[in-house]
């Protein structure tokens, strides 16, 4: 009955699409960019060397989760069907990749209580601490997000590892050495599976010894702990692999990649000045697992305050509440093994993602604390096991769980609900955490072309959380560029350059897209010579930026510079091979030798397989139709010719049309 529910309150995600950080690590549908290693199954080999979300251009992470990955290939690779209309030649589906994320929380419900029984024994604790894993209201991101799946796997696999472990301390001979290679395996998996999973390692042995310590309290720690001598070699050969396969995964890492200033600041802090805003932020962390008021999918820069210090009551609260978890896990150690154990789980599995060892790519995530939720499990199958002795207290002790239980079901129906698109969840979460700078940004973009007053007003919230918000300034100039309002996109063009100057870490990652624009803000007011500069200049911080090249082999073409125009073609192939714009320029490269054949095999491609002609053109679209037009004209292609005026006139300006009528009108002749 309980997975059942759990199947049930998260149903509703089986309807849903590719949401929030899916579309870049998941989906194989990027705009432009690729998802090598899902859009196709590799050489499993292959999966240990790249990063999550690897595109073949630039390193989008330092993810090293290869069975993860691994698993979105597959599943991708099941659920596609074939679909000539689409670019890639498939229709992506997201419904299996959503159905396994919530079979694998019903599998993980399942794992929770036999780890909660295995200490308690049946009856009903381990009923309750599994209940209370199921409808967990922080686990709605994992579930309803296919990159929670990077939580999911490491779970399933280290707690079948952990049962196998202590099931195999019973078994002597044959069978015990079966099951200790089967934990072994089952760790690997989970440390392939993401990286804080190297938690279970210690976790695993620390259940054992708590499990026989509770047996026989009277018996020593130190012998307890010879115990596993002769098993612990499962735990610790995996280990080792593990640590060979990620150095060798960080050897072949991009080290260009940075982790953005605004998702984690505490990444560039010291560590002295990183630590009591980590101990917080662990403490709400926590505090989150016993009651979470309001969810949401993103934090970042300007929701944790980051100039907290060593006397900050925040601090000073936060390092109380965890001591206290601490010292009564430790001091019930061997008379409540399940306190011990839920403070292990707690404080055990969150250390790791805490920002306090090592910085990671995020301030904060509600997906972090899926394992370290196993605590709560823990300590609700205690207070079953050990009710107070009072009637009323029971009653009431009964009552907050049920409405516990409801609020967390609620939350999981809604949440499932919420992750259904990426619109309909950042227009949710913008009202559970209005101080996110990227939740804003990105409503603002859903309003952009819906209602520019709405964008306008979000923009400008981004602005009041952040003055110096690069790409805020940047999204500003180019709007008042594109209407024309010269004076208000300089302003804020320069104040984003002025931006970039407070904050150099933003050059290479930001920098070449305020570059560019002050490059476009440039030629359209006839300042060619200082805009080849700042396209150059934007070329120079990132040479992955295709708008950038693309500006450039414009004014390449304009100059007849052949030489100019090979380098950056050559760019183009090197980089984004796939890209219509590639497509395009090359054959206006073509077109402008002379070769008109090849001009028509390249424009063609573009006007079928990359939609050219569908939509109101580019001046680079509508250069490259009248050169496709022009060939087709010289080669004495007459119907091709009168199909692609036909073309150019549902895409050029109006302004356009006489003189492409004109030129229908003497074909006709």
């Amino acid at each position: 009955m309980i997975l059942l529910l759990t199947f049930v309150v998260y149903s509703p995600s089986l309807a849903n699409g590719f949401t929030y950080d899916d579309s870049q690590y998941v989906s194989t549908n990027r705009g432009g960019d690729r998802n090598l290693m899902v859009e196709e199954l590799r050489p499993f080999s292959e999966y240990f060397e790249r990063e999550m979300g690897y595109n073949g251009v630039e390193p989008v992470s330092r993810g090293f989760r290869p069975i993860t990955v691994y698993s979105y290939a597959v599943l991708h690779a099941l659920s596609k069907s074939g679909d000539k209309r689409q670019p890639t030649g498939y229709e992506e589906r997201a419904w299996l990749q959503h159905t396994v994320n919530v079979l694998l929380h019903v599998l993980a419900t399942w794992l929770v209580f036999l780890i909660v029984s295995s200490v308690t024994g049946p009856g009903l604790p381990p009923l309750l601490g599994a209940l209370a894993f199921g409808l967990q209201a922080l686990h709605s991101d994992v579930v309803a997000s296919m990159v929670g799946r990077g939580e999911l796997l490491p779970f399933v696999f280290g707690a079948t590892g952990l049962l196998l472990y202590v099931r195999a301390a019973k078994l002597r001979g044959g069978a015990r050495v079966l099951r200790l290679v089967g934990v072994a395996g089952m760790l690997l998996l989970a440390f392939c599976s993401k990286e804080s999973a190297i938690s279970w390692c210690v976790f695993v042995p620390l259940f054992a010894w708590t499990c026989a310590w509770g047996r026989d309290p009277d018996r020593g720690l130190f012998r307890v702990l010879l115990l596993q001598r002769g098993t612990i070699w499962a735990i610790a050969l995996p280990v080792v692999i593990w640590l060979a396969l990620y150095v060798r995964f960080l050897g072949m890492l991009d080290t260009t990649f940075e982790v953005a200033y605004e998702f984690n600041p505490l990444f560039y802090v010291p560590f002295m000045e990183r630590l009591p805003v980590a101990v917080m932020i662990l403490g709400y962390g926590l505090s989150k697992v016993f009651f979470s008021l309001m969810l949401a999918c993103d934090y970042g820069l300007t929701v944790f305050p980051t100039d907290v210090g060593w006397t900050d009551w925040r601090f000073l609260l936060a390092l109380v509440f965890i001591l206290a978890m601490l010292g009564t896990g430790l001091a019930f150690a061997r008379r409540h093994p399940l306190l011990f154990l839920a403070a292990a789980a707690l404080l055990g599995f969150s250390f790791v993602t805490s920002n306090i060892p090592v910085p990671i790519e995020t301030i904060f995530g509600e997906r972090l604390y899926f394992a370290p939720s196993l605590g709560l499990c823990f300590l609700v199958a205690w207070l079953g096991k050990h009710p107070p002795a009072s009637a009323v207290s029971r009653k009431v002790l009964i009552g907050v769980f049920v409405a516990w239980c409801l609020w967390g079901a609620k939350w999981c129906v809604q949440r499932s609900i919420h992750w259904h698109s990426n619109d309909s969840l950042m227009l949710t979460d913008v009202e559970h955490q209005p101080e996110s700078l990227s939740i804003n940004k990105q409503v603002a973009v859903y309003w952009k072309d819906k209602d520019p007053a709405k964008w306008m007003e979000y923009q400008q919230r981004c602005l009041a959380l952040d003055k110096h918000y690069i790409m805020v300034l940047n999204d500003l100039g180019v709007h008042h560029l594109s209407r024309g309002d010269f004076r208000k996109a300089k302003e804020y063009l320069d104040t984003a350059l002025e931006a970039l100057d407070l904050r150099p870490r933003y050059l290479r990652t930001q920098g070449d897209v305020v570059h560019l624009n002050v490059g476009r803000w440039q030629l359209i007011t006839g300042n060619r010579a200082q805009a080849k500069e700042s396209f150059e200049t934007s070329r120079r911080l990132n040479v992955h930026n295709l708008h950038t090249r693309s500006h450039l082999l414009m004014m390449a073409h304009e100059d007849r510079d052949e030489v100019v125009a090979a380098e950056l073609l050559a760019d183009f192939q090197r980089y984004q091979p796939n890209n219509s714009r590639f497509v395009l320029h090359r054959g206006l490269a073509a077109w402008r030798r002379g070769d008109w054949n090849a001009t028509c095999l390249d424009l063609n491609e573009a006007v079928t397989k990359h939609g050219l002609g569908r939509s109101p053109a580019t001046l680079l679209e509508r250069w490259a139709l009248s050169a496709l037009e022009d060939s087709l004209g010289r080669l004495q292609l007459f119907d091709d010719q009168r199909r692609v005026l036909g073309q150019m006139l549902r895409v050029f300006p109006r302004s356009e049309h006489a003189k492409i009528q004109a030129r229908l009108r003497g074909l006709q002749k």
